[in-house]
């Protein structure tokens, strides 16, 4: 079970299911149906992004790789090559059925990859420091760019700071993976905050971030925002499992748990669907 479960994060299927999940929760509570069109788009920009990402690193280290994921996406370089250009035409025709105003924002959206991926070739393939801000961004864009689309409804000031929330919690999930990873990025030379910043101030940054998270959703309390009063709810979950991974290092190191457990709290709020 649990290397099937290593296999499916080297796959980033365990993002996928994330990415998904919660577009589907803030859908729901803007009242707002998702359309499997849409979804398939979601589900495939996200893998593609991830995908690509990997195999480049993948093609960048060959068989100097460290980590699984990397020597997976190296030795099935052909076969997730081929299923990433099978996704990329099966996107081509989907694009027909996809809502224009999703369209028109998605296009915006893959213009910002576009245009990272294109800085990150230019940089020679090598993370920028700024890859965590960047991948989070997008991350979060990506999960409320079809709700936000297909509403109706006025944005109001609850909606940024859900918003918030979601970026804080994936930029939250990033530095603490790059900080357990920092051995491997070091041997691999990847660029990132937690090497450019070192270990104690890394965890210092972290942990002011986990702090500002929780001011963020005891606002909805405080405000009385009753939207998304549940939803934040579960997120502060979310945030106090990523604090307790950072006050018990040692514990979740081991078998990377800290990887394991930080990608599967995106999937926390999956009961508020049911």
């Amino acid at each position: 079970m649990k290397n099937l479960y290593a296999y499916l994060q080297a796959l980033s299927l365990d993002v996928v299911a994330g990415s998904l999940l919660n577009t589907l929760l803030i859908g729901r509570y803007l009242g707002v149906e998702i359309p499997l069109s849409v979804l398939f788009a979601l589900a495939s920009a996200t893998w593609l992004t991830y995908t690509i990402d990997h195999l480049a690193d993948a093609h960048k280290l060959k068989e100097k790789a460290s980590s699984f994921r990397h020597l997976f996406h190296f030795k099935n370089k052909k076969i997730l090559s081929i299923l990433a250009i099978i996704l990329l035409i099966s996107n081509s025709i989907n694009l027909f059925y996809l809502p224009f105003i999703v369209l028109k924002t998605g296009i915006y959206l893959c213009g910002g990859v576009g245009i990272y991926f294109f800085f990150l070739r230019l940089a020679g393939g090598q993370p920028s420091l700024f890859k965590e801000l960047t991948i989070a961004l997008i991350y979060a864009m990506g999960i409320f760019l079809a709700p936000l689309s297909l509403s109706t409804t006025i944005w109001q000031t609850d909606i940024y700071i859900l918003f918030a929330q979601y970026f804080l919690l994936a930029l939250i999930n990033l530095l603490i993976f790059s900080l357990f990873d920092r051995g491997l990025d070091e041997k691999e030379q990847h660029a990132s905050l937690i090497r450019k910043l070192g270990e104690k101030r890394s965890k210092t940054v972290i942990k002011i971030l986990i702090a500002c998270l929780f001011i963020v959703q005891l606002s909805y309390f405080v405000f009385e925002f009753q939207t998304f009063a549940l939803l934040s709810l579960f997120t502060f979950l979310m945030n106090l499992t990523f604090a307790t991974i950072l006050l018990f290092p040692s514990y979740f190191m081991q078998e990377e748990r800290y990887r394991i457990l930080g990608d599967m709290v995106f999937l926390f709020p999956v009961f508020l669907l049911f």
